[in-house]
């Protein structure tokens, strides 16, 4: 898969992945530490645990449009959007929102920014 080839010479730079895909710590992290690639966590239905241990283990350093394709919030299993809360890993991630009112609704960017103001 990623092995394969060098993406250093392409000009990538950002990529977007599920961390609950096959292989994708290995990949994001080979990613990452080989070709300093940003790797991002989106379009993803992870539970807030594989979230978590996305950014410990699997190079993830990115939400990609934080509420936009993924599960709404759940008490129970919050998923991607439940790492605004987790303080063991809340400086270790960024996120990126898409506020124009149509994606995401005003005040779930307030409560995004609220948890996590330096994140964004």
């Amino acid at each position: 898969m990623y092995g394969e080839t060098n993406l250093k010479n392409k000009c990538v730079r950002f990529v977007t992945m599920a961390p609950e895909l096959e292989g994708a710590f290995k990949a994001g992290k080979e990613m990452r530490e080989r070709d300093n690639i940003v790797v991002s966590a989106g379009h993803s239905t992870a539970s807030v645990d594989l979230a978590k241990s996305a950014v410990e283990r699997g190079g993830y350093t990115m939400l990609t449009h934080l509420f936009n394709a993924m599960p709404s919030f759940h008490h129970r299993d919050p998923g991607l959007v439940g790492l605004l809360g987790c303080r063991d890993v809340r400086d270790r991630f960024f996120y990126s929102l898409i506020a124009d009112g149509i994606h995401s609704h005003p005040y779930s960017c307030a409560i995004a920014n609220a948890s996590h103001p330096n994140g964004l």
